[in-house]
């Protein structure tokens, strides 16, 4: 039922609870990290739709390839891809880890296969690496984040649920 469980078993043994008792649980809600992260994603929101609107760096539309037309369907592609994250995230519904860390994989694709690689390699190169690390990093914090597993998936760590009455 759940998309992440082998991946989730590598670290932790989770144990599923019923919405209620994931209610109950202190690393229930949306705060912390969550929050901080949630943030961040809106932030980025934000800067797509405006360079959506205006899309006149010459230094950017040269860094993407020199194309000006194809810039701001990038920047539209993205802001749909994240906004299934951006709507079901605060309903704290249960595809939202997944939609989340496929939609941070697909945006590092996409945002490495739009550049012109023959521009600045070696900037490219350490943008595609930042990438790669960022979208692991955030990977591994959906995926072992007692937040997310309990807020979203209902399941809490297998030693939290033993303590609760």
């Amino acid at each position: 039922m759940y998309g992440f469980v082998f991946l989730n078993r590598l670290s932790r043994k989770w144990t599923v609870v019923s919405k209620d008792q994931a209610r109950q649980n202190r690393y229930f809600g949306f705060r912390g990290w969550l929050l901080f992260f949630y943030s961040m994603t809106v932030l980025v929101s934000i800067l797509y739709v405006m360079a959506l609107i205006e899309w006149s760096d010459p230094e950017m539309v040269e860094f993407f390839g020199g194309y000006p037309d194809d810039t701001p369907g990038v920047d539209f592609f993205l802001w749909i891809l994240w906004f299934p994250f951006l709507v079901l995230a605060p309903m704290k519904h249960s595809l939202t880890p997944k939609v989340w860390i496929a939609s941070e994989w697909i945006e590092a694709i996409v945002s490495s296969a739009a550049v012109d690689m023959s521009s600045a390699l070696v900037e490219i190169i350490v943008l595609i690496a930042l990438s790669v690390i960022k979208v692991s990093l955030m990977t591994w914090y959906v995926l072992h984040s007692k937040r997310v597993n309990v807020t979203y998936l209902s399941r809490v760590p297998a030693q939290d649920a033993t303590k609760q009455p």
